[in-house]
């Protein structure tokens, strides 16, 4: 279900970051907002969206769901559809009823299945994505694709669908794309796996951070480079990146990983835009209560080099070492898969609690240190901005 949220008239926010503080205690707070259901999903065209939309110029809102659609994959024992891509066009005048559209359902197999980051276009209005399962490679249910949507050279016709590249898994290359992509001033792709890369976390692999380059000639194959290899829980570097990347002006990466980092709480890095091959390096380690464990969210850039993001959790380390149970034995028989493909990484944060955290850049003539601090905690902000009201 989508919903809407609007602030009743006379209520005064002075600042965006006051309204999304608004916005996330909400339920607890004392200001009213009016709620709207643009969107009731049911299976046929789509079911469990778990990320957000990308507007078009005309203010269309474009979305996915991991599973429903009228694809045929196991999920609920079979029938449950392997997710869809879907258009929502806002009403011809303010309070009236949203147009869904599905645009495309994915069918399992080497079509895709279980997307779940958002979609980003590019300057042609071309839409593209991730589906976490699906395609081909070493892994049972598929290591995942990447994929591009074109729309119809006629308003009303159908958008056409392509794959671009499908993940092998293994040792080499990466599985369960489940976040969004970037793109760079030149075209190519960004984006990360949870899984993939090596043998270690529990024979999974500990997820990469990869490129994928356009071919020179249009429908030609597209060449992807894994640019780095999370090494795991023997050093200290990061695991488990579950978000997507940004990237700075100077084209350096950034993201972050639900485990690793010097306390094995989780850390935020630096994939550098020069070098063959490219240089990675963890800027921040989650120390834990009170800072902050298992960023599962990508980040924001803010002013003069700013990063803001959230932690899922306070875990000290010793809650996390569950990790190392693997997420089913091998090998798999063949047969229904479960519900959801869900990480040790996010069965292990459903245990955490919530916080934020923000990493300016030290200034200095010396090479820039990265500064973690906590921001104001939302219900401290919404006090200050009642009273100013």
């Amino acid at each position: 279900m989508l919903r809407s949220l609007s602030l009743q008239p006379g209520l005064r926010l002075r600042t965006p970051a006051l309204l999304l503080a608004a916005l996330l205690i909400l339920a607890g707070s004392a200001f009213a907002a009016a709620e709207t259901v643009i969107l009731p999903f049911d299976i046929t065209d789509g079911m469990t969206p778990l990320s957000g939309f990308v507007a078009d110029k005309a203010g269309n809102l474009y979305g996915v769901t991991s599973i429903g659609g009228n694809g045929n994959c196991s999920d609920f024992g079979g029938g449950g559809g392997c997710g869809a891509v879907y258009e929502l066009s806002p009403p011809a005048k303010l309070g009236g009823a949203w147009t869904e559209t599905v645009l495309y359902n994915f069918q399992g197999g080497a079509d895709g299945d279980e997307v779940i980051g958002s979609l980003i276009f590019d300057a042609k209005g071309n839409l593209y994505g991730t589906s976490a399962l699906g395609g081909g490679g070493t892994c049972t249910y598929g290591c995942g694709t990447i994929f591009e949507l074109v729309p119809p050279a006629q308003a009303g016709g159908a958008w056409t669908k392509s794959t671009l590249y499908f993940f092998q898994g293994g040792a080499t290359d990466g599985s369960y794309p489940e976040a969004s992509l970037v793109f760079d001033r030149h075209g190519n792709l960004f984006g990360t796996t949870l899984y993939g890369g090596g043998p270690n976390c529990a024979a999974y692999g500990c997820g990469t951070v990869f490129e994928l380059t356009p071919p020179p000639q249009p429908g030609d194959a597209w060449t992807e480079t894994v640019l780095h290899t999370f090494v795991g829980p023997s050093s200290t570097d990061g695991y488990c990146p579950s978000s997507g990347l940004i990237s700075d002006a100077a084209g350096n990466l950034y993201g972050t990983t639900g485990f690793g980092g010097a306390y094995n709480n989780g850390a935020v890095f630096e994939v550098s835009a020069k070098g063959v091959p490219r240089k990675e390096k963890v800027i921040y380690s989650f120390i834990g209560a009170p800072d902050g464990a298992s960023p599962s969210a990508g980040l924001t850039a803010g002013p003069n080099g700013s990063f803001y993001g959230s932690a899922s959790g306070w875990a000290q380390r010793t809650m996390e070492r569950s990790f190392s149970l693997p997420l089913r034995s091998k090998p798999v028989a063949p047969g229904p898969r479960p519900f959801s493909m869900v990480s040790p990484c996010r069965r292990m944060a459903a245990f955490l609690m919530a916080g934020s955290f923000s990493i300016p850049r030290a200034t200095s003539t010396a090479p820039p240190a990265w500064v973690e601090t906590t921001p104001a905690t939302p219900a401290s902000t919404m006090a200050a901005a009642s009273s100013s009201n």
